[in-house]
């Protein structure tokens, strides 16, 4: 499969009344590095980001984003309080389109993979540092079916479930290519 554009979001999300508004809007410094690693290893593929709250994007905008989108894949990592968010984006996504590949990350994911693959229409999960581990789970779906050869991730096999081992952590950081600010709303 030839992938040509991901799409990585940040939902919509209920905003805390207890803090004010640029409070809510912290930036979510995954994404910019999860896209800046996607540019450098594969840059046949198009890579948005789509940070719902400070943009005031709410889902029926979302919908229609990713309706005009046409995402190959679709991605978000949420922590355990908006994890719920990021499902209602992944059934969103595979409703306007079921051959979109869902792509699920962050601390929920990572912890949670076996309860997330049974529960949710997520068809694979990055588990903790993402910017090695999505650029080569990539590489393998443009390859072929078999993924079993990516360190750390966790997909659907049938009725089994796959978690491939944990990948290390980056030792040199500096490798690293700079985040992907120019995709953020960075003046929000």
């Amino acid at each position: 499969m030839k992938i040509k554009k991901i799409l990585l979001v940040r939902p919509p999300r209920h905003l805390w009344p207890f803090i004010n508004e640029s409070d809510n809007f912290l930036l979510p410094l995954g994404l910019p590095c999860i896209a800046a690693s996607i540019r450098r290893e594969l840059p046949h593929i198009a890579v948005k980001i789509i940070d719902c709250p400070p943009l005031k994007i709410g889902w029926k905008s979302l919908s229609n984003i990713l309706e005009a989108e046409k995402p190959d894949v679709v991605g978000a990592g949420e922590e355990a309080l908006y994890h719920h968010e990021a499902v209602r984006l992944f059934q969103l996504a595979k409703e306007l389109n079921p051959d979109a590949i869902t792509v699920a990350g962050g601390h929920f994911f990572s912890w949670m993979t076996d309860y997330s693959l049974k529960q949710y229409p997520i068809d694979f999960i990055v588990r903790f540092e993402g910017e090695e581990t999505v650029t080569e789970l990539l590489k393998a779906i443009e390859k072929g079916p078999d993924v079993s050869g990516v360190a750390g991730i966790a997909c659907r096999r049938g009725s089994k479930i796959l978690k491939t081992p944990l990948r290390p952590l980056v030792s040199d950081l500096d490798s690293l290519p700079l985040p992907a600010y120019d995709l953020m709303p960075m003046g929000k």
